[in-house]
């Protein structure tokens, strides 16, 4: 059995090298992960996505908000085959 010294969470002691300093890159990557895992089920994002298009479609149908058709009102006159 070997004499391992640890303190109460179960991490090494002082005596034992400590983990090297993390990189920029890698500080950045861990701070996605972290947001990523706030992040609800794809699912329930999907459903409340819905939720704010249906909302807002109607709040912009209440004001009249429309854009206009960008395709040409009539087909342009072709060649002539009579």
């Amino acid at each position: 059995m070997t004499s391992r010294s640890s303190d109460y969470n179960g991490s090494p002691s002082g005596n034992e090298a400590q983990e090297p300093k993390k990189g920029a890159f890698t500080r950045f990557l861990d701070t996605v992960e972290w947001l990523g895992n706030l992040l609800p089920h794809p699912i329930t994002l999907f459903a409340i996505f819905c939720g704010v298009i249906l909302v807002a479609s109607g709040i912009a149908g209440y004001f009249e908000v429309s854009v206009a058709d960008p395709r040409p009102k009539e087909l342009p006159a072709g060649p002539s085959t009579a």
